[in-house]
């Protein structure tokens, strides 16, 4: 069984030895077919989620945690489980817009990536 957690299925998931496929969406279902794979192989199940994913938080409370303002729209950037999607240019074209927002960027594992981001942050002028 196989159960790719991105939108966009990688051929390298790909294989005859699979028997059973748990995608995300309907478009991934189009395209492992389109791939060869027989549907009866296929199914939809959407990405799995933790349970605790479902619980309500305090938008305020959880702003207040991570040192943010309660007024100012927080955007959330991920670059991958590595920190591998150069997150520099999204934070600098956010940061060049006059609506104030607040920029949090997830580096992954990636340390250089986090000490580079952290460098950056003095040169920012929204909350970063």
């Amino acid at each position: 069984m196989v159960v790719p957690t991105d939108f966009r299925v990688h051929g390298y998931w790909i294989d005859n030895q699979v028997d059973l496929y748990l995608l995300p969406s309907e478009e991934s279902r189009v395209q492992v077919i389109g791939e060869g794979v027989d549907a009866e192989r296929v199914r939809v199940t959407g990405i799995p989620v933790h349970p605790y994913f479902n619980s309500s938080l305090n938008p305020v409370a959880q702003k207040k945690k991570y040192g943010l303002s309660p007024d100012d729209p927080v955007v959330l950037l991920m670059g991958g489980g590595e920190g591998t999607v150069l997150l520099e240019r999204l934070i600098l074209a956010l940061d060049g817009r006059r609506e104030r927002v607040q920029i949090a960027a997830l580096s992954g594992r990636n340390l250089s990536r986090y000490a580079h981001l952290k460098c950056l942050q003095s040169r920012l002028s929204h909350h970063f």
